[in-house]
């Protein structure tokens, strides 16, 4: 299951600030240590959006113990629920399952020609020289691998070009995982998991708030 924002509108710091304050106390310590109020509202949502997948559930937030690898890759150490986040501009993304799930958005955007060799494989190369819509390939198979790489829990600590993927297939069938993508307004969202088509929510700052 993935629910996502859009930051459609102006959200009031006052208010952020003053809400990131009922959240538990070494979270709001992690909210503390963001000087940029982007990345604080990126903070403080994705949070909103845990806890109300864990209202859902009828699980109360503050029993959870939040942790992370040494890679930096959260998880609960007393719950059998994985996540994980990602966010782009203004879009955040949240992926919650009883497996191992990684979820990756990005804005669709002209690359750096210098990159394309760290991130294509030489086969995924040919396939991007016969692509129309380059910037929308290159950004798609992003969001796939680094889906897969966090869904392991090592992030960018893989060489993605050593990582080879085929985007006729949706979803993509690799490692006994699934890795599928949705195009959402100008983003790629892509989730891996042992889910073949994860249910998508949308949900937005009211929902949160309320």
């Amino acid at each position: 299951m993935i629910f996502y924002l859009f930051i459609d509108e102006a959200i009031d710091m006052e208010i952020v600030n003053e809400r990131a304050k009922q959240m538990p106390f070494p979270r709001y310590q992690n909210y503390l240590n963001y000087y940029d109020d982007k990345d604080k509202i990126n903070n403080f949502l994705s949070y909103m959006i845990i806890r109300k997948y864990f209202d859902n559930q009828s699980v109360e937030i503050g029993n959870l113990v939040f942790s992370q690898t040494e890679l930096k890759k959260p998880f609960i150490k007393n719950s059998s629920v994985k996540f994980n986040i990602s966010h782009s501009n203004n879009l955040i993304a949240v992926a919650f399952d009883r497996n191992e799930i990684g979820v990756d958005v990005e804005r669709i955007k002209d690359f750096n020609n210098d990159i394309i060799d760290s991130i294509l494989s030489d086969i995924e190369k040919k396939e991007y020289s016969k692509e129309i819509h380059k910037n929308d390939f290159l950004t798609k198979i992003w969001t796939v691998k680094e889906s897969y790489t966090k869904m392991l829990g090592l992030g960018l600590s893989v060489d993605f070009d050593k990582i080879s993927f085929s985007l006729d297939k949706d979803p993509i069938f690799y490692d006994n995982n699934y890795i599928k993508s949705y195009k959402i307004r100008d983003y790629w969202l892509s989730v891996c998991s042992k889910e073949q088509n994860p249910k998508l929510i949308e949900i937005s700052i009211v929902d949160l708030l309320e």
